[in-house]
């Protein structure tokens, strides 16, 4: 048995709820927790102390475990606080009873090959982003905490149903008859030097299957710089050279954030969520945008996964595999980019993005577009930005897009390891998915 650890990085040590789950009692006590030196926030000076774990917490609210153990003699490093943050920046630890070792479980994302998830017990602080902001944040579960998720969802459903928000039946309707934890499974980027992994969780089944694709129904809203997909982005490209020849020092480039999905604080995505969902319905709509961010809540705490027999749970980010998570890391996006392009002194003449790629068309010169870029990864702890800059041609999803004679002129872009392989038309898959293929490449070109 091994216990997951958890280190605190940021100042603020306070807490918001996952409920349901329990790191105490059946042999697993929070011994006395060792008090670490401080874990210095710096750009500039990597701290000087080494903890023993890389599983690092976001900044603010992320995760409060109350332990449940009547046997210890200390309160719970991770007991929920309702006064002052606390700022003395240690890391506590709940201890392995057997080997007195604190142990952690991280998945590399965009770091390493998509093999398995791995134990570790070394963290190499950094300045700049944390590395373990890097990896699939987790922690190991010694119980089922299902129950404990099934009534949180009820008690939330409960109070909306009583204040007449949505009626008793869309409230049943909410509810998963028999839900089981999500899956984890990782998809390889085979394009990607490495080969690093995806991580997916399958919410299928899972307590929040349904209240996802509610919250992911009512959270569409159509932000500036939306792209819907490739025939929306040609458009675009249409509109762009409808409006004239570009300036000869015009520039392309285009941007793709770090594992986005894993790197979005809760709070800050539940916050632009709300702020996008209360622009854009009117005053009095049902359901609210309060209750909308409830829900939004419980799907972001509430992920509970098995992985080779052991459950976990996801302490930072979303899952990607559940319904709603592309539209939440879009809005994040939408509040993030604004930030973003308006703090600069020069903003591109073109800014349109699909999901965490981003297009951009910069006219001010090279030198400036540079310190643009190192600004976008100064913009936010967390999200952090790859680049690729050509005056000549880009390709962006599957458009190749080239500047000639100060016009943009577009062409079918395909990934080096498209093997164009496509089914066979006696392959056992339903007519109607064999009968789209020859539709679908014939769409692209």
């Amino acid at each position: 048995m091994y216990v997951v650890s958890l280190t605190l990085r940021a100042a603020s040590c306070s807490y918001s709820q996952i409920p349901g789950v329990s790191l105490g009692g059946g042999g697993l006590r929070n011994k006395t927790p060792r008090h670490l030196s401080p874990v210095h926030d710096s750009q500039d000076t990597p701290s000087p102390t080494k903890p023993d774990s890389d599983i690092v917490g976001e900044d603010g609210p992320a995760a409060d475990l109350t332990t449940r153990s009547s046997t210890s003699r200390h309160p719970s490093p991770y007991h929920h606080s309702t006064g002052t943050p606390d700022t003395t920046n240690t890391a506590e630890f709940f201890w392995d009873e057997e080997n007195d070792e604190p142990d952690t479980a991280t998945c590399d994302t965009d770091t390493a090959s998509p093999s398995f998830l791995r134990k570790s017990n070394t963290f190499t602080p950094n300045t700049g982003r944390d590395s373990a902001l890097d990896k699939f944040i987790l922690l190991k579960l010694h119980s089922d905490p299902i129950n404990g998720h099934i009534k949180e969802i009820c008690n939330t459903i409960d109070k909306v149903v009583r204040d007449r928000e949505i009626d008793a039946e869309t409230g049943k309707a909410l509810l998963v008859p028999h839900p089981m934890p999500g899956r984890f499974y990782i998809l390889p980027k085979i394009h990607k030097e490495g080969n690093p992994g995806r991580p997916i969780i399958s919410g299928n089944g899972s307590t929040t299957e349904i209240i996802s694709q509610f919250v992911d129904f009512h959270m569409v809203i159509q932000l500036p710089s939306y792209v819907q997909d490739d025939m929306d982005f040609l458009r675009k490209i249409e509109e762009i050279n409808a409006l004239g020849p570009l300036s000869p020092d015009t520039i392309l480039c285009t941007m793709d954030v770090s594992a986005l999905y894993t790197n979005i604080p809760h709070e800050e995505g539940i916050d632009a969520c709300r702020a996008a969902l209360r622009e854009g319905k009117e005053v009095g709509t049902t359901p609210s945008p309060s209750f909308l961010c409830d829900l939004i809540q419980l799907i972001l705490t509430l992920n509970t996964f098995t992985f080779m027999d052991n459950t976990y749970i996801q302490i930072h980010g979303t899952a990607m595999g559940t319904c709603m998570a592309p539209t939440y890391a879009n809005l994040f996006m939408g509040a993030l980019e604004s930030q973003l392009v308006h703090s600069f002194e020069q903003e591109p003449l073109v800014w349109l993005r699909y999901s965490y790629d981003t297009f951009l068309i910069w006219t001010h010169g090279r030198a400036s577009l540079d310190a643009f870029l190192r600004h976008a990864n100064l913009v936010h702890r967390s999200i952090k930005f790859t680049s690729h800059i050509s005056p000549i041609q880009i390709p962006f999803l599957d458009v190749m897009v080239t500047l000639h004679n100060n016009t943009l002129h577009t062409d079918l872009y395909s990934k080096p390891t498209d093997t164009f392989n496509y089914l066979h038309w006696t392959s056992c898959h339903p007519h109607h998915t064999k009968r789209s293929i020859p539709y679908s490449l014939a769409f692209r070109l």
